[in-house]
């Protein structure tokens, strides 16, 4: 329908029902000037029903108003693949050789992140883009931490890597709302 025109008004007015109706009036007007043969008066009579006829249209049945827009989508469940990347670094903490502590901590950190992703609730985007920041900083805090201690090997006078993993893992637990258990 020319309603849904974006060129202008004049598009819109053409596919309006009052345009319709006033083009009903203005070819009954047409034919009445031209059985009785008014003449010259004829054009003020087509002119005048097209504008009686588009005037009833506009008052009488106004457009129907615009259907509401669709509700949202539910949101998404929590992308597998976040579940599947916790998965894989329980495994690798799992067969780390960490000293206990470090492996008490981490393991907690990936049930509480386990937790929130499987939280029945469904996500909105922003949640699930925190989420993902979440698993990618604790991605992140066990990297750096096999590295550093793999660095520790080398360097035995750097402070124990240990601090600098509970300080990562502290900074991670404080975006999960967490408090972070002392180990």
């Amino acid at each position: 329908m020319a309603t849904s025109d974006r060129r202008g008004a004049l598009p819109a007015w053409f596919g309006s029902r009052a345009h319709y109706a006033g083009s009903g009036g203005a070819v009954l007007g047409l034919v009445v000037s031209l059985v009785d043969g008014l003449g010259p008066v004829g054009v003020a009579v087509v002119g005048g029903l097209y504008a009686a006829g588009a005037l009833v249209a506009l008052v009488i049945a106004p457009p129907a108003p615009p259907p509401p827009p669709p509700p949202p989508p539910p949101p998404p469940p929590p992308p597998p693949p976040l579940l599947d990347e916790l998965a894989a670094q329980r495994e690798r903490v799992a067969l780390s050789r960490w000293p206990e502590a470090s492996i008490v901590r981490a393991e907690q950190l990936l049930e509480q992140l386990a937790d929130r992703l499987g939280a029945p609730a469904g996500h909105p985007a922003e949640e699930l883009h925190e989420l993902n920041g979440l698993v990618d900083a604790t991605v992140t805090a066990l990297d750096h931490y096999e590295r550093d201690r793999c660095w520790a090997r080398l360097e035995p006078a750097d402070p124990p890597p240990e601090s600098r993993f509970g300080e990562r893992l502290e900074a991670v637990l404080a975006r999960l709302g967490q408090p972070a258990a002392q180990a």
